[in-house]
């Protein structure tokens, strides 16, 4: 294999591998990259020797870690990065409004989660029952910390 083609492997390589990073999530692209990479220097090794080789290996190794430095120095993070806060929680009721033996009924199937309005607040519950139909009348049986649990009401 020519030093050409060796070059364009380990740079198609970090190509690829900088695309997994900011294009492609799924770890396809980038082992495919680092293959890429991986398959370049041991060419090296195969069709020039070990001194040529280790050039080249020192080389990749070299120019990878400038390729991590320009990443992480420039403001490509920045323009990839969550900014906001999110600041919602699940079921964050006051403990007071909704208590065990309170009575509502399900606006959603609860399999065995799913939405229920209990004193005209629609919460996320729990069933401890298994499976619970839409528009069925329920219980509260317990608050555990986030979690409503709920059976449904008897007959």
């Amino acid at each position: 294999m020519t030093l050409t083609a060796i070059a364009f492997l380990i740079i198609l390589g970090f190509v690829l591998i900088l695309m997994e990073i900011f294009l492609l999530p799924g770890f396809v692209v980038g082992i495919t990259g680092v293959l890429m990479v991986m398959i370049g220097i041991i060419s090296g090794y195969y069709s020039y020797g070990i001194s040529t080789g280790s050039f080249i290996l020192i080389g990749t190794i070299i120019g990878g870690a400038i390729m991590a430095y320009i990443s992480f120095r420039g403001n490509t993070w920045k323009k990839v990065t969550l900014h906001s806060t999110v600041k919602g929680k699940v079921n964050t009721l006051d403990e007071k409004l909704i208590q065990a033996g309170d009575e509502g009924i399900t606006i959603s199937k609860l399999s065995p989660i799913g939405k229920a309005m209990i004193k005209n607040n629609t919460v996320e519950v729990q069933s401890l029952e298994g499976y619970i139909n839409e528009n069925t009348e329920i219980t509260v049986v317990k608050i555990e910390s986030n979690k409503i649990l709920v059976k449904q009401k008897n007959p």
